[in-house]
């Protein structure tokens, strides 16, 4: 379906039933589109959701499909293995996924260093992992997890 039949059903679906209250209507749709990607348990995106809304038709790979949630602790997982895996000295490593282990605990970056580390250790430890917390986590307000 083109966005020119979306629009189409999005107005004779949601529109119609509000008297012509478009921002009541995206209310409502956004509402169906949440109950979508709750009823498939998060398989699906939410642009997804909103296209099955309209379409009241599945993706026919559902079943085969992971959550959006594993999905992206399983990438944040990856991405620190690798960047952590580029860091030659072991104190600074463990420093550094310490400190990644406890900031997503906390939701907030703190940093935790080995013992008997030097100063220019510490550093290190610092810059690497603002460097992944902040590739991960680019938003102040998002929900990290």
């Amino acid at each position: 379906m083109n966005l020119v039949e979306q629009n189409e059903v999005f107005m004779n679906t949601y529109v119609e039933d509000f008297s012509g209250d478009v921002f009541a209507a995206i209310n409502q749709w956004a509402k169906d589109a949440n109950s979508v990607t709750s009823r498939t348990y998060d398989r699906i995106g939410h642009n997804e959701a909103l296209s099955s809304c309209l379409t009241q038709q599945l993706p026919e790979n559902l079943h085969k499909r992971r959550r959006v949630k594993d999905m992206e602790h399983l990438y944040v997982e990856r991405y620190v293995r690798e960047a952590i895996s580029q860091i030659d000295d072991p104190a600074v490593r463990y420093s550094v996924l310490t400190t990644i282990n406890a900031s997503r605990a906390e939701k907030n970056l703190v940093f935790k260093y080995h013992d008997n580390l030097t100063k220019a250790q510490k550093a290190r430890v610092r810059v690497i992992s603002k460097l992944v917390w902040y590739n991960l986590y680019p938003k102040e307000n998002k929900n990290y997890g």
